[in-house]
């Protein structure tokens, strides 16, 4: 076996999924949740849009 195929099949500890938060937000009310949360998807949206923008390139 190659080291190139032993690399694919190694998991870290240490690896987040893709969307993951780093640092853990608490909130105390339903409105502060609510903000954060359209917050959340307004970013992952723009990074997907630069994901697809690089892609075409």
């Amino acid at each position: 076996m190659s080291t190139k195929d032993t690399k694919k099949t190694s998991v870290t500890a240490s690896v987040r999924p893709m969307i993951a938060p780093k640092h853990i937000v608490r909130v105390t009310t339903d409105a502060d949740r609510r903000s954060v949360i359209t917050a959340a998807r307004a970013v992952i949206s723009e990074h997907r849009d630069v994901i697809k923008a690089l892609a075409k390139r």
